[in-house]
């Protein structure tokens, strides 16, 4: 009697964690942010960044067309995208990444970094070519398409005649071993993407928030991550479980953190990949609206 009892506890069980699984999947949300800053510009105060993150070439929606709702429900003024559109493996196509960075920069400017899948493309290409082909061939198809890529790189976003930094960087392999953990030198930043422009608001793009003590510590006013997937399931009072690199209760999990006057906002993620699982979890786009702090003077 027991056991059977036991054996329908875990049928039930079983069949709970699929429709929770798929209802994960396919739900989507906006999760929205303040940003409050002296240095933003006026001509930037509230304007708008719908940022998105590991998507890795699936769909919510028909072609996506649930992520271009809420996208243009939310009226970003720009697009940021956090890497991890597609997925690194031999094989797999890039063509649902691809389709929807092109509809969405029909709409709005478009800023992309890579993510640990995009790199991967160009660790491996030493060994086998063919990964470094597909990595230029993503590359052309996104820029192509009216997207501004990013790789190790610092630009200038004007607004009229006021402006703020973007920067995105793309840090090696050994920065993503699994159960490891590393230390991320200022210096080493300072070499990949230069130096923070601290005399005006600086937005950086990295995609591995692990290292945020450090992306604080050059001077990132605002730093954009993702990676981790929100921790794949998540739990009341604990946040997300687990870390692509095996890190129980990883601390930066989704969401917003703050390190006294620099800030951090992780995406938990639009889609999955190898292990397809979301529980608790479904994925979001994060809205960041950004404030002067004088912002009477605007209002």
């Amino acid at each position: 009697m027991i056991t059977g009892w036991i054996r329908a506890l875990l049928c039930l069980g079983i069949i709970w964690f699929l429709i929770e699984n798929k209802r994960s999947h396919t739900q989507l949300s906006l999760v929205d942010h303040v940003v409050r800053s002296h240095k933003i510009p006026g001509s930037f105060h509230n304007k708008k960044i719908a940022f998105l993150s590991d998507l890795h070439n699936n769909e919510i929606g028909k072609e996506n067309e649930k992520i271009m709702e809420l996208l243009m429900q939310s009226e970003p003024d720009y697009v940021f995208v956090g890497g991890d559109m597609l997925v690194s493996k031999k094989g797999k196509e890039y063509n649902r990444a691809v389709s929807l960075l092109r509809k969405i920069s029909q709409f709005y400017p478009v800023y992309c970094g890579n993510g640990n899948h995009e790199a991967r493309l160009l660790w491996n290409a030493q060994d086998d070519p063919e990964t470094g082909i597909v990595y230029a061939q993503y590359i052309d198809a996104i820029t192509k398409a009216g997207v501004k890529h990013l790789c190790n790189e610092t630009i200038r976003i004007e607004n009229g005649e006021e402006h703020i930094y973007l920067s995105e960087i793309d840090l090696s392999r050994y920065y993503y071993k699994k159960l490891a953990t590393r230390f991320l030198d200022v210096s080493h930043m300072e070499e990949l993407t230069g130096r923070c422009k601290n005399d005006s608001f600086h937005i950086l793009l990295a995609h591995n928030p692990a290292y945020f003590e450090s992306y604080a510590d050059w001077g990132a006013d605002l730093t954009l991550s993702g990676h981790v997937h929100g921790g794949i399931m998540r739990l009341p009072f604990l946040g997300g479980v687990i870390d692509p690199s095996y890190h129980l209760f990883p601390e930066y999990d989704g969401g917003m953190f703050e390190k006294k006057d620099k800030r951090m906002i992780v995406s938990v993620g639009l889609g999955t990949h190898s292990i397809k699982i979301r529980l608790f979890n479904p994925p979001k786009i994060d809205v960041i609206t950004l404030k002067c702090e004088k912002e009477t003077e605007y209002e």
